[in-house]
């Protein structure tokens, strides 16, 4: 409780269904963290603990008692966060993982893939935290993301050409359609989103019509996600890259992957 009580303000709990024991126990688990979250006096404490949990691959899904175990827990956790009762539910899908990191020695394969999500949740902390003279994605917006209920996604792609008018805008959508999380949502469906670009400070400075560039594809994102409210933010730092991250929650789960343990 002393290395929490002042500044923890959202709980993620990580399990991994890719083993035989699946998510076993998970929703134990789940209670303990949100009783620990109403200790700590936090509001709505079922709003304040999410599950970020690993679908098995085809390979690992071979043996039936792990594919069942993932999919029963896999369905329990779609059924309390559809409830409220975790907020948000991350997938990731580990027969996506492995075209991300071919060429990667056993030893740093695991280690590589945390670092992946880790770095997301970091990024999208750090800026929620960090002040900027454009548009800011603060505090507030980035908990309304967190606490919509359903599943969530989350990506990044580097702009390679920041001044073609399509290259952020393409961006987006990348992060949308390839992603190590699994697929098959419905992104008309969503109810909240946030759309963040991070670019050098130089280039925030020099490259002409960047502005309109970003507006357009933060458009594209409104667009893609229907009725959801999206939450903008522009930052730069002092690395000489434009970078688009990407965060949709409040949505179905993605029924077409699941029902694929059960075969």
């Amino acid at each position: 409780e002393e290395l929490f009580e002042q500044q923890t303000e959202h709980f993620m709990i990580c399990l991994g269904a890719g083993g035989r024991t699946g998510g076993a126990g998970a929703e134990g688990l789940i209670k303990l963290v949100r009783n620990y979250a109403q200790l700590l006096r936090l509001p709505k404490p079922a709003k304040r603990v999410g599950v970020l949990m690993t679908l098995p691959s085809a390979s690992e899904a071979r043996s039936k008692q792990a594919a069942s175990s993932a999919y029963t827990a896999a369905n329990e956790l779609i059924r309390l966060a559809e409830n409220g009762q975790i907020t948000p539910l991350i997938l990731i899908d580990n027969e996506k993982i492995k075209p991300l990191c071919p060429d990667l020695p056993v030893k740093e394969y695991q280690p590589a893939i945390n670092r992946l999500v880790a770095d997301l949740f970091d990024t999208f902390n750090t800026l929620s935290a960090s002040p900027t003279p454009y548009t800011s994605f603060d505090s507030m917006d980035y908990l309304d993301v967190l606490t919509a209920g359903g599943c969530t996604v989350m990506g990044v792609t580097e702009v390679k050409k920041p001044r073609d008018k399509h290259a952020v805008s393409t961006a987006i959508r990348k992060n949308l359609e390839t992603s190590l999380l699994a697929g098959n949502y419905k992104l008309g469906k969503a109810k909240t989103a946030a759309g963040i670009v991070l670019g050098g400070k130089k280039m925030m400075a020099q490259v002409p019509g960047l502005q309109d560039n970003i507006n357009y594809a933060l458009d594209v994102l409104t667009a893609v996600t229907g009725r959801a409210v999206v939450h903008r933010g522009i930052y730069e730092d002092d690395v000489q890259k434009l970078r688009v991250y990407t965060i949709i929650s409040g949505l179905p789960a993605p029924i077409r992957r699941i029902e694929k343990l059960h075969k």
